[in-house]
């Protein structure tokens, strides 16, 4: 059950039973900007994250991760994102289909030429769409030069101000396995903070990414998609 718009999977819960339909409905059209709700059949598989450029039609992949999240149990049926992992655990069979259907589904929406990212699932059934855009992925533009050897914001950079942008400069040079998680924090008021600033410098750690200003006094909700404080790669 699942608002008709937003983001962060803001309003998205899982029913498994007729008790809880009610309370589900409310909170996704309380988030919906007209009110309405989307129910629609749940997917149970490993979702993927993909990147990519369109040069002419033609996609560029340079970007695939595995999405981790956490159990749907532990945070009230709703969907938080745990962070994600690469390379892909899948084989080469499945990352050629998964690459396939977005590279399908990109065109289709018409996106010719410019920067495009998406999400897909693979279950028992196939593999499936979940997600479309024609922009950037924010976090992974930052690092995608480390894991992967391309940069998508000089790409995207070029291709806004009219430069050319050429095809070698979209193709991956290496793909080193990495791991990126979120901080989960307690509910409740920041006492303190310690160690924050070392944490970048810790061996391994490509960078960290603030997500809000959190200080000393701050009263911190229970953890959602929304709120998330900082995340490392």
């Amino acid at each position: 059950v699942k608002p008709t718009d937003s983001s962060g999977s803001r309003g998205v819960t899982l029913v498994n039973n007729k008790d809880s339909w009610k309370s589900a409905f409310d909170l996704a059209a309380s988030i919906s900007s007209d009110q309405k709700v989307i129910v629609e059949e749940y997917l149970n598989g490993q979702e993927i994250s993909i990147e990519g450029f369109v040069l002419n039609n033609k996609v560029y992949i340079y970007g695939l991760t595995d999405r981790n999240f956490l159990p749907v149990e532990e945070t009230d049926m709703m969907f938080i994102e745990d962070g994600s992992s690469g390379p892909s655990k899948f084989d080469f069979k499945i990352i050629d289909e998964v690459k396939s259907e977005f590279a399908k589904a990109v065109i289709a929406l018409g996106i010719k030429n410019g920067p495009t990212k998406g999400d897909l699932i693979v279950t028992e059934n196939g593999v499936f769409v979940f997600e479309i855009t024609s922009r950037l992925s924010p976090g992974f533009s930052m690092v995608s030069e480390e894991i992967y050897g391309v940069s998508p914001l000089d790409q995207a950079i070029k291709y806004a101000t009219g430069q050319k942008v050429y095809p070698e400069d979209l193709v991956p040079k290496f793909n080193h396995g990495f791991s990126h998680r979120y901080y989960f924090h307690q509910p409740g008021k920041i006492k303190s903070i310690t160690g924050f600033q070392s944490v970048s410098e810790s061996e391994g750690v490509i960078k960290v990414v603030k997500l809000s200003e959190f200080k000393e006094g701050d009263i911190l909700d229970p953890v959602t998609n929304l709120n998330r404080l900082f995340y490392v790669f």
